[in-house]
């Protein structure tokens, strides 16, 4: 199956947008979950918030080779549309997908992938029949590697995931965020085990409770950022003591400190950073696109306004980066680049 892939340039700022024509696969106001690139592969997220409406959860398609459009005027960027191969992935197999069959993928709520390993880490929400679950993908052979199922997790709402880059003393895993509850679910193959989060005690102020369902791994430091879209509260927590536990056994009760950073400049979307300690996020409330310098304190004064447009993004659902560490927002079907040269 073909589609169109558009490319357009804003003439006023030279802002790319690429359009998705996801037609084939959901009606044109399903929004995208989640957006993750691996090389000249975008892999994006379809949720079936409603059932019957969504053909495929998990999309693949082209993401354009930066290198390549440079050298093509802007007059011919304009009147080209560029044909791509977009599929349900894995390999355009949409029995995969089927929905209500639990073995398939039933509702795709978040993805991330671990470049070096050439991973796709893939969180599967579930539905009123099927339990959630997390599958891994080597991106490569377009396999299954394995799969982590959820049966005794009580809740189906799966925001975040972020795969760690270290492998641990019980192998890979990554660590997800979901709603309502107040632990980080750490995922490790064919198992899974919460991490309960005491905030270490302020003495000048009172210490809000930790928020788990937005979450972004540091790109330099064993740090994880945790937040949430509906409050301006964050939070950073140490993996290093995790990532030299030994396995624990079901019946033990992991507890670890996290910080409280401070405040945001308000409840947001999205949630990335950049190579250069950089996390960016969007202000619905003021259609902005911001980036806090994670080195200095969490203040206005460390946030730098990165885009700004009500006509450009009236509603960003999400936030990824591409291979070349630009910044895109993601708004309906299109994406928008935020970031172009990273920050030093």
């Amino acid at each position: 199956m073909q589609v169109i892939f558009y490319i357009i340039y804003l003439a006023i700022v030279n802002t790319p947008i690429f359009c998705w024509d996801l037609s084939s696969f959901a009606p044109n106001d399903s929004p995208i979950g989640q957006v993750v690139v691996w090389r000249n592969r975008a892999f994006i997220s379809l949720p079936r918030y409603k059932p019957g409406s969504v053909k495929a959860t998990l999309i693949e398609t082209l993401w354009p080779d930066n290198t390549y459009y440079s050298q093509i005027s802007r007059r011919k960027i304009l009147s080209q549309a560029v044909t791509t191969l977009n599929r349900a992935y894995p390999r355009g197999n949409l029995t995969l997908q089927k929905e209500g069959h639990c073995q398939s993928l039933q509702n795709v709520t978040a993805l991330d992938v671990d470049s070096m390993r050439g991973w796709l880490w893939v969180i599967d929400s579930g539905n009123a029949i099927c339990w959630p679950k997390v599958v891994v993908y080597d991106l490569r052979s377009n396999e299954e590697l394995w799969r982590t199922d959820l049966e005794t997790l009580n809740t189906t709402v799966l925001i975040s995931i972020a795969a760690d880059p270290v492998v641990g003393t019980c192998g890979p895993r990554a660590y997800v965020g979901a709603r309502n509850i107040a632990f980080l679910i750490v995922i490790e193959r064919n198992r899974w085990w919460p991490v309960y989060l005491d905030v270490i005690k302020l003495k000048s102020e009172l210490t809000p409770d930790p928020v788990v369902e937005s979450i972004v791994l540091s790109r330099r430091e064993p740090l994880l950022y945790l937040t949430a879209p509906d409050t301006d509260l964050m939070f950073s927590f140490n993996l290093s003591a995790i990532r030299s536990l030994p396995c624990p056994s079901k019946n033990v009760v992991i507890r670890q400190p996290v910080s409280f950073l401070g405040y945001k400049l308000g409840p947001s979307r999205g949630l990335v950073m950049d190579l250069w300690s950089g996390l960016h996020y969007f202000l619905p409330r003021d259609y902005a696109t911001v980036r806090w310098d994670t080195r200095r304190p969490l203040s206005a004064e460390s946030h730098s306004v990165l885009l700004q447009s009500y006509k450009r993004l009236p509603e960003v659902t999400n936030m990824f980066v591409d291979p070349q560490w630009q910044v895109w927002a993601v708004v309906g079907h299109n994406c928008i680049r935020i970031q172009k040269y990273s920050f030093m």
